[in-house]
């Protein structure tokens, strides 16, 4: 028993000898290492998504329409300012009386007049997108339109802000 006791021991001392004499081994040799980082840097683009068509319900002269809504979708690497301008209708007089509005209690804007800003996605190929509701205003026409279908394109132009 004495015997595994003093092996015992002196193992420990091994081991405890070997890490003190590491402990008190000082190395003041540095150590250094380096890493390339490499990255492409996009220049600014702006790109921006509408709704394809929006179909409004059945107007008269006279009435406001309901309102809808649709997102502009931001999928840009910049803020931008984005406006709706009529361009090509079957009856401008009709549709120059578009409105938008960002939010439900805004007051109404007509075609040409409204902008709205959106921001940048939060990372390079997300998107961000803004509601936007619009609404056709008859409530004062008195003009000549074609009974029927009508119908326009407006485009949406977006520039960097």
């Amino acid at each position: 028993m004495n015997k595994k006791l003093l092996s015992l021991f002196m193992f420990g001392f091994v081991l405890l000898s070997g890490g003190l004499v590491n402990a008190l081994t000082y190395d003041d040799s540095a150590s250094n290492d380096s890493m390339l980082v490499k990255v492409e840097v996009l220049k600014s683009t702006v790109s921006i998504s509408v709704p394809d068509n929006l179909i409004m319900e059945n107007m008269a002269p006279g009435y406001l329409s309901d309102e809808q809504s649709f997102d502009i979708i931001n999928s840009g690497t910049t803020d931008i300012q984005v406006i709706p301008e009529l361009f090509n209708s079957t009856n401008d007089e009709i549709f120059s009386n578009l409105v938008f509005k960002r939010i439900l209690d805004d007051d109404l804007v007509k075609v040409g007049f409204f902008d709205i800003e959106i921001e940048k996605p939060s990372s390079v190929g997300g998107t961000n997108k803004q509601n936007v509701y619009v609404q056709l205003d008859l409530t004062e026409y008195d003009g000549e339109y074609i009974d029927g279908a009508n119908n326009a394109t407006i485009i949406f132009t977006a520039v960097p802000i």
